[in-house]
């Protein structure tokens, strides 16, 4: 009885780690997909000409089959968020 209610705690925390982690994943890729449409637009780790998140984003290594990372990112994140709230992982 104690060993599957430590379980279920564990279970708990696991749980709340990976929605944390999931919604911090969908901030991070949508904050990518604004950048990716957006004209001119800089992000904040721009550094110089050879460290610049900007002009990855904008390289043909940023879209897979013609569709942006960060929406298949986005995608992801939001799969495993719902699978977690629904209980089915």
């Amino acid at each position: 009885m104690i060993a599957n209610f430590k379980q279920k705690t564990k279970r708990s925390k696991t749980d709340i780690l990976i929605v944390a982690f999931s919604i911090l994943g969908m901030v991070v890729m949508a904050y990518l997909a604004y950048l990716k449409f957006t004209e001119g637009a800089s992000s904040f780790c721009d550094l110089s000409e050879g460290l610049s998140c900007s002009a990855v984003n904008q390289s043909i290594y940023s879209e897979i089959f013609g569709i942006p990372v960060a929406i298949l990112g986005f995608s992801y994140f939001a799969l495993v968020l719902g699978l977690v709230l629904s209980g089915a992982a």
